[in-house]
């Protein structure tokens, strides 16, 4: 196994926000590649009478958005991928 390989991050709808009920992907705010830091709206969710917000838990690039917008999503399911920053990003 290669030490240096980065592990990437999901994205997810957390539980404790939206309970076990299904929301929908309404849109994604980021594209495929994109840096994006800790706290950055990744894409709007909602269910009827609410809409909320997926942030980014890690500061990184976008590596895969795994669902498309209309999407049903469960809490807890994956809907894309970061790859964390390298340390060596981190210098301005």
């Amino acid at each position: 196994m290669n030490g240096n390989r980065t592990v990437r991050r999901p994205i997810i709808v957390a539980p404790e926000d939206w309970g076990q009920e299904p929301v929908r992907l309404m849109h994604w705010l980021v594209d495929l590649g994109e840096s994006v830091d800790v706290g950055d709206v990744l894409a709007e969710i909602g269910r009827p009478g609410i809409i909320g917000d997926v942030r980014a838990t890690e500061a990184g690039h976008i590596a895969e958005l795994s669902q498309a917008e209309g999407a049903s999503i469960l809490p807890g399911m994956v809907l894309g991928w970061i790859e964390p920053q390298s340390p060596s990003e981190d210098v301005p």
